[in-house]
């Protein structure tokens, strides 16, 4: 796929190296020349300077054969002249990012579709929701959500005394609906088998309807309550929509904010919150507002020092959980390291977004799991395809990959040898990347 993008800072340079890495041909455009040459030399992709909002610059770049555009520079108005211009200009489809939240959903102002935008996208709003989700599931280390929430993929890590340390697959008693996935040992993921044995600190993913899912938490956790107050540290962007998104949830939020005007614009919009002038990093302001007592902090900087710094104090105060936005993703591992429960990065959960436009047209979203190693897509079966009318042990799946869950008309099966996708069931596969391709196919027809 011939696919453009605009913005070689962090978010579009992450992008390109996902995207060159599935063997696309693509093009970057930024006005910044050492930009540039950083994503030149480290990836395989072509560059272009230039102002993406000039024409003339976007014919330069053959925009008349642009299969997907993407722009994504840190200024709004920017990304958005850019995408409807490459609309105009003969791109197929067009992808915007955005920051503010009126560029997303005011009242009588429809951008996406005034400015025939196939898609306007907000990393810190996606970011926020990914927090929200996590914050009803504190001890998931990732969750995602399919077939419209009727699926749910909870990846947890197995710590004594959970039963099911020590016990082969094959044995254990999980509640109807729910399957284990992928096993994570030492960095290294496999789809298991039967005779596979859990062990402690085992990474696992567990799919299923999230009604089953929480009834093996019940029997994890016999009941433990549950986070209703939450403490943020930042209120740019992602800090805003998450205490939008928890308020509307009914929980108790409480945001700590360095800029005296940026809490003046907070207060005035979120009213149930309470909103603290102050910096989260200096220990005696936490121990002042009784963070403490709180259940969660989660620090949604743009600073990772100061995340980090802000959690790490909230722990040490017996906060339980401390959740953080990171923007350098490689430096995950690190922080897990360090105690931090949750850390998220707007590069990654945007990407994700965009992985699902540059599949083939009957997958409806890619999720990613241990950096990548494991692709959860989800699909709609295609009529005529070699995965319809067939029971599951006569197709030959390829190695590394597993069907997790079958929609038939809303109602979820964890399927078995004997049962059959039917045309317009959608389906749950996991896969590590060397199956990933073999996979797509099969549900494509091309196999």
């Amino acid at each position: 796929m011939n696919i453009l993008i605009v913005g070689a800072g962090n978010i579009g340079s992450h992008i390109a190296e996902f995207l060159s890495a599935d063997g696309h041909d693509i093009s970057v455009i930024d006005h910044d020349s050492a930009r540039l040459t950083e994503v030149g030399d480290s990836l395989d992709v072509q560059t272009l300077r230039g102002n993406a909002t000039d024409p003339a610059v976007l014919e330069q770049a053959q925009i008349e054969e642009c299969q997907l555009f993407l722009a994504m520079t840190n200024c709004d108005e920017v990304n958005l002249i850019a995408a409807m211009t490459a609309k105009r200009l003969g791109a197929a489809r067009t992808v915007a990012r955005v920051g503010r939240p009126w560029f997303l959903h005011h009242a009588e102002v429809r951008y996406r579709s005034a400015l025939d935008i196939d898609l306007i996208i907000s990393p810190g709003r996606e970011t926020a929701h990914e927090i929200a989700k996590h914050i009803e599931q504190p001890d998931a280390l990732a969750l995602e959500e399919f077939a419209r929430g009727r699926v749910q993929m909870r990846q947890i890590r197995l710590e004594p005394p959970n039963p099911y340390i020590g016990q082969v697959l094959r044995d254990l008693s999980l509640p109807a609906g729910v399957l284990i996935a992928t096993v994570t040992r030492d960095e290294a993921t496999i789809i298991p088998k039967g005779e596979d044995m859990l062990r402690a600190s085992d990474r696992i993913a567990l799919v299923g309807r999230p009604e089953a899912l929480d009834q093996l938490d019940l029997q994890w956790h016999n009941g433990a309550p549950g986070i209703r107050n939450v403490v943020l540290f930042g209120g740019g962007m992602v800090g805003f929509y998450l205490a939008e998104t928890l308020i509307s949830r009914r929980y108790d939020v409480k945001i700590i904010e360095r800029e005296r005007e940026r809490c003046e614009w907070l207060s005035a919009r979120l009213p149930e919150a309470t909103v603290i002038h102050g910096d989260a990093t200096n220990l005696g302001l936490l121990k002042e507002e009784r963070v403490a007592s709180a259940d969660l902090l989660a620090a949604t900087t743009g600073e990772d020092e100061d995340n980090l710094m802000s959690c790490l104090l909230a722990k040490s105060l017996g906060v339980p959980k401390a959740f953080m936005v990171l923007r350098r993703p490689d430096y995950a591992q690190i922080v897990e390291r360090l105690g931090i429960d949750l850390a998220l990065s707007p590069r990654i959960v945007t990407a994700q977004k965009i992985l699902a436009l540059v599949r083939r047209g009957n997958i409806r979203s890619v999720s990613l799991l241990e950096g990548g190693q494991v692709e959860i897509l989800e699909f709609q079966a295609l009529p005529d395809t070699p995965v319809v009318n067939r029971p599951l042990r006569e197709i030959q799946f390829p190695a590394g990959s597993l069907i997790g869950a079958v929609v038939h008309r809303r109602q979820v099966r964890v399927p078995h040898g004997t049962d059959v996708i039917r045309s317009g069931d959608v389906v749950v596969a996991f896969c590590l990347t060397t199956a990933r391709d073999e996979l797509e196919a099969l549900f494509e027809g091309t196999a």
